[in-house]
């Protein structure tokens, strides 16, 4: 329960900021079932250098559709996002944001949603940073997202040290988004 108030928090606090669109964001969440999603490549980024991990975006899928939160599929393309460090993880989870809606405009992805996910190391892969995931809808809408840190549960009970830990942060974040059937 404190888990899902802390996403919920963050979810909310994304969306007062200006980020997250707030009509795409009810009709995804007034939607029955799981949504249809296209998947990018995980980015991992160290310290300036982001690398799309294809294998960690197939785990992704999986866990998506094993779950039974989502339909799937691999986006044969990744999306470069210039990404910037900054002191306010906000900011930064805004740029990345808004870089990704920018570039799914582009892209046009045959699904009505498209999601990517983020980890991020300073220095070296093992000095984890933090974690975000950006969904947005085919339009470029950004619908939701969130952000985890170390001043966060679900990322301070996993404490990761690399990207395959980084990810089960993302898999906690990612259970924001399902729907609650009566």
């Amino acid at each position: 329960m404190k888990l899902k108030f802390m996403v919920v928090s963050v979810l909310v606090f994304l969306t007062s900021c200006g980020v997250v669109d707030k009509e795409a964001q009810k009709l995804f969440f007034a939607r029955s079932g799981p949504f249809e999603v296209t998947v990018y490549p995980v980015h991992v980024v160290i310290s300036e250098t982001t690398h799309a991990d294809t294998s960690l975006q197939m785990q992704l899928i999986r866990y998506l559709n094993q779950s039974g939160m989502a339909k799937a599929v691999a986006s044969e393309r990744d999306i470069a996002i210039p990404f910037t460090w900054g002191a306010n993880q906000a900011k930064m989870f805004s740029r990345s944001a808004k870089g990704f809606a920018a570039a799914i405009q582009l892209d046009k992805p045959a699904t009505p949603y498209a999601l990517l996910v983020e980890t991020l190391s300073i220095g070296v892969e093992e000095n984890m940073g933090g974690v975000h995931f950006y969904l947005v809808d085919s339009t470029g809408k950004v619908v939701t997202g969130s952000l985890s840190n170390s001043h966060w549960e679900e990322f301070k009970s996993i404490s990761p040290r690399d990207r395959n830990e980084g990810m089960k942060v993302a898999y906690r974040l990612l259970n924001s988004l399902t729907i609650e059937t009566p």
